[in-house]
């Protein structure tokens, strides 16, 4: 299993276009207002901030 790995992030990546779509432009979820994966970008960010204590 993955979680004998070691930490698993808590947050779920859907397979949406708003995420996939933007790397074409060097662009990120995050940088489309209206992006249906920017909010669990965020959340991705925030948990790997807070797990690298920044």
């Amino acid at each position: 299993m993955l979680i004998r790995q070691g930490a698993l992030a808590p947050v779920e990546i859907a397979a949406l276009e708003d995420i996939s779509t933007p790397h074409g432009s060097g662009l990120a979820a995050m940088d489309y207002e209206k992006s249906k994966g920017a909010d669990a970008m965020a959340d991705l960010w925030a948990y790997v901030k807070q797990e690298v204590r920044l």
